[in-house]
Parts: C-alpha cells; sequence; structure tokens
C-alpha cells in the first residue's frame, strides 16, 4: 500500500462497501480476533477492499489509552486468517497518522478471493447459550448494505461472487490453453499496425483536445511532458463489449483496479458530473466504422490535487490514457530544497501507475471469451534533465539525470500471464522503460 493513498484513506475516511470502520479492537481477545475474521471474509468475497482501525461509523476518529497502532501487523492478521478461513490468503497492514490529530491508525488491505470463495472454517468463541460470536463455520460473507459484513443468504447476493470465481477460473484455463495452442496467429505487421495505429491516433485526439483548451495552465507545456499508455486485447474480430453497457463495464473494472491500486480514482474513471462524463466520437479500427468513448479532465481539475487526464476506450478491446506526471502538479519541499515542477521522475509512482494500467488491461481482457493476449505500448516525453527522486523524503536515490528526452515502450502477453505474474510484465516494461 502506498502512504499517500494510505494518507487519503485515513484523512477522508467513511464507511464503504469496500471500506471498513472498526473501533480498536483488542486482537488478542478472541471474539475481537473473530469479528476481524468475518469482515475480512466478507471483504475478499465482495472483491477486496480495506478495514480501518480506530473510527467509529461516522468516521470520526476514536482512542483508547493501551492499544498500540503498531501492535496490528501482518502476522497477527494473517494467522487470524489462518485460523478462521479457508482457503488462506495474504493480508497486508499498514499504519498511518491522520494529517489532523497526528493519530496513527492500523489500515488492513483484504485482496479479492480467486477461483474459490472464502468460507469460515471455524466458530468464534461461544457464549453462555452454546452460540458463536463473531464467527460461524461454514458460513460465507460478503459486503451488503448498510453497509456490514453479512452472511450470503440470496441468490443476488452469490451472483457476482460465482461471476468473479468463474472469470478467475476461466483465466487459468486461457492461461494453459494458450501456452498449448498458441492462440490466434497474426503476423507482425497486423500487430504493429493495429495497436501502433490506436496509440498514434489517440494521442491526436489528445493533442486535438490540449489546442482546444487554451485557458488550460499547468505547471510545465503539458504537451511536452507527459506519458502515454494504450493497450489492445488480441481476440476474435467479431467480438465487441456492449456498448450500452461501457460505462458499467468501466465502473467494474474500476473497482478490480482498486484491489491492487488506490489513487484516488483510477485510470479511465466513468465520471459522472457533466463537464467530464465520457463522451462518444467516431472512429475506424480494425477496419470497422466504430465509436469510442472519451473523457478530458483539461481545465476541469485543481492541479494541486488531481491529473488532467485524457482517455479513451473501445468495445473492441482498445484503451489509452495520456496523462501528465503526477511530479509536476505542484513543488514538493524536500530537506535540501524544493522539488519543482519539470526537473524530477519518480521510480515508484512510475511501478504504481504501470501496476494499475495492466491490471485494468486484466479486468477488460477477462470479459471476452475468445481474448488471448494483450499488447501494450507506452510512451514518456519531457524527461531530458529530469533527476531521480520520490515524493516520500525517507527514501533515496541517487542524483541521476536522464540524458534523453524521450522512452517507448512495448510488449505482449498471455492473459493467463496478466493473472498470475502481473508483476513481471511490471518490471519487463520498467526495464525496457
Amino acid at each position: 500500500m502506498n502512504q499517500s493513498d494510505l494518507q487519503d484513506l485515513i484523512d477522508n475516511a467513511a464507511e464503504t462497501l469496500e471500506v471498513e470502520l472498526k473501533d480498536w479492537l483488542d486482537l488478542k481477545d478472541n471474539i475481537c480476533r473473530a469479528t476481524l475474521a468475518r469482515h475480512i471474509a466478507a471483504m475478499a468475497n465482495h472483491g477486496g477492499g480495506y478495514i480501518l482501525i480506530g473510527f467509529d461509523d461516522t468516521g470520526r476518529e476514536t482512542t483508547h489509552p493501551t492499544f498500540d497502532a503498531h501492535s496490528y501487523n501482518r502476522d497477527t492478521v494473517n494467522a487470524i486468517v489462518k485460523r478462521y478461513l479457508v482457503p488462506t490468503f495474504q493480508c497486508e497492514v499498514a499504519v498511518a497518522a491522520a494529517t489532523a490529530s497526528e493519530v496513527a491508525h492500523p489500515v488492513v488491505w483484504i485482496p479479492s478471493h480467486k477461483s474459490v470463495p472464502v468460507c469460515a472454517q471455524a466458530d468464534g468463541p461461544h457464549d453462555d447459550k452454546g452460540r458463536p460470536q463473531g464467527i460461524k463455520k461454514g458460513t460465507y460473507y460478503t459486503r451488503a448494505p448498510g453497509p456490514e459484513s453479512a452472511p450470503i443468504t440470496t441468490p443476488e447476493a452469490w451472483r457476482p461472487l460465482v461471476h468473479r470465481c468463474v472469470l478467475n477460473e476461466r483465466q487459468s484455463l486461457l492461461g494453459s490453453i494458450s501456452a498449448i495452442l498458441g492462440g490466434r496467429e497474426e503476423t507482425p505487421e497486423d500487430r504493429l499496425d493495429l495497436v501502433s495505429d490506436w496509440h498514434k491516433r489517440s494521442h491526436g485526439r489528445f493533442e486535438t483536445v490540449l489546442q482546444s483548451a487554451p485557458d488550460f495552465r499547468w505547471k510545465v507545456p503539458y504537451v511536452k511532458h507527459h506519458y502515454q499508455l494504450s493497450y489492445r486485447i488480441v481476440k476474435d474480430p467479431s467480438e465487441a463489449l456492449e456498448f450500452q453497457n461501457v460505462l458499467h463495464i468501466l465502473q467494474q473494472a474500476n473497482q478490480e483496479v482498486r484491489e491492487l491500486v488506490w489513487t484516488g480514482w483510477s485510470m479511465f474513471y466513468p465520471f459522472t458530473r457533466d463537464e467530464i462524463k465520457p463522451y462518444v466520437v467516431p472512429e475506424q479500427l480494425e477496419g470497422i466504422d466504430t465509436e469510442v468513448w472519451e473523457t478530458s479532465l483539461i481545465g476541469e481539475t485543481q492541479d494541486s490535487t488531481t491529473l488532467p487526464d485524457f482517455w479513451r476506450f473501445s468495445v473492441l478491446g482498445y484503451a489509452s490514457l495520456a496523462r501528465a506526471y503526477r511530479e509536476d502538479r505542484q513543488a514538493i519541499q524536500e530537506n535540501d530544497g524544493p522539488l519543482l515542477p519539470g526537473t524530477w521522475f519518480s521510480p515508484f509512482t512510475l511501478i504504481r501507475e504501470l501496476s494499475e494500467f495492466i491490471r485494468h488491461a486484466r479486468a477488460i481482457g477477462r470479459l471476452f471469451s475468445s481474448s488471448t493476449e494483450v499488447e501494450v505500448m507506452g510512451t514518456w516525453v519531457g524527461l531530458a534533465n529530469r533527476r531521480i527522486d520520490e515524493f516520500n523524503p525517507g527514501v533515496y536515490w541517487s542524483p541521476h539525470k536522464s540524458r534523453s528526452d524521450r522512452r517507448d515502450v512495448r510488449g505482449r502477453w498471455s492473459m493467463g500471464d496478466l493473472t498470475s505474474s502481473w508483476e513481471s510484465i511490471v518490471a519487463e516494461l520498467l526495464i525496457v522503460a
């Protein structure tokens, strides 16, 4: 979990289906341990989320004189998972202090279930009438409106859980099948024309939209300091997503991305405010006259807190994002002086945003029954003379500067790889980038 994401969670604590707020729990108490296990199981079966400790249901901070935030650690939480839940999985635990109060709060990150839902394998401590407290053996929990962590008792509650299980299992099978059969063959020329043409067309649209916003101001010239990431899902050309469901599809993909990376909103976020909600433009892809969804935040954001994104998405399995560097939002004060926009570059931010992009490609790719691979292209401009540094002043890099102004990268991986080894894909892109 990124420190800035943690800070956002703590400073804006609010209970949702993806975020559970809990008062301080004594993890030496078996009822508290069982209660935490129930919430973890529910969050995993919901698709992943966070548990914030030290808050009431309204988001107000609570205090307890004997509880130390650092006593909540990964080993303790994962021991609870191992005791009460099956199949077992790994949670992450971090601590962040609220900006206003400086009180430290633990945050537990729970990943989504895989191809099998999470079930309680043991009861919590029994009360004097023999009833289990906190969690009940053999029960499947999920997040329910309220919000609360509740047993699954209706077909409607089971449906999204079963759907995710099937998709996860499908990706494993596709990975094996594609390794054996090699997928649908394409010539190198086909691959280059399709994804490169999409990448170039999307950048042309970005430049057009930027030119149409003459009053937009950024800390550095945006057209010379930005990056672009594009992907193409390799599939049967006749298969397409339902056009009328695109916004719902993007919302679901956004939720899946947030399991891995939390950035306030994720890439390709479908806003609903009139000024920034997605709109449709005509396009031609794979020789087909079609329409592409676009969103532009250029001129519609505050540069101290957000980014002027521009993105495009096609029901044929294409996506492209042009974005300013987070490093250019505002000057960052460091011990040896300020880091000014346009002068530095954060490797950690690069890793996080590549991970987010690959996770989005995975979420969209598995919606196509014929998908076998994904192809990625990336371009970074405005790198010349930027030095390596980080938002976190505690992280030190040798003060090297970029000698080149531009970097281009491309790669192609199976859908199975996007599920089982996305970290390796990000690493490969980093080496080239």
